[in-house]
């Protein structure tokens, strides 16, 4: 099971919400910063390069959301659902990063978050 956002989705997120929660890091291989390792590795508290990605696991993702419940529904599908301003969100995917990751877009989209 996925473990934490893949590099693409760890790019959006850091443009949309900086390296905040952030537990993970993609390290670039070396200073060009195109290559990264394929597995993020976990932050020490040492200064990354300026061209390292951050990456969310579950937990951290879930800090963003207000008052989240993610489940796996009857189908095998992930669902997670956040209920804010009378509005129930819900975001479907196939494993729980995934589902988490669009809530997050939607509720920034909607800024919720």
């Amino acid at each position: 099971m996925k473990t934490y956002t893949d590099l693409e989705q760890s790019k959006k997120l850091f443009e949309l919400l900086s390296d905040k929660n952030a537990d993970l890091f993609y390290l670039t291989k070396g200073y060009r910063g195109a290559d990264y390792f394929e597995k993020p590795s976990v932050i020490d508290g040492n200064t990354l390069d300026e061209t390292d990605v951050p990456c969310w696991s579950l937990a951290a993702l879930l800090s963003f959301l207000p008052y989240p419940y993610i489940e796996e529904n009857f189908r095998g599908k992930w669902t997670c659902k956040v209920e804010q301003r009378n509005i129930t969100f819900l975001r479907e995917a196939s494993n729980p990063i995934d589902a988490c990751y669009e809530m997050i877009l939607a509720l920034k989209e909607k800024d919720i978050i």
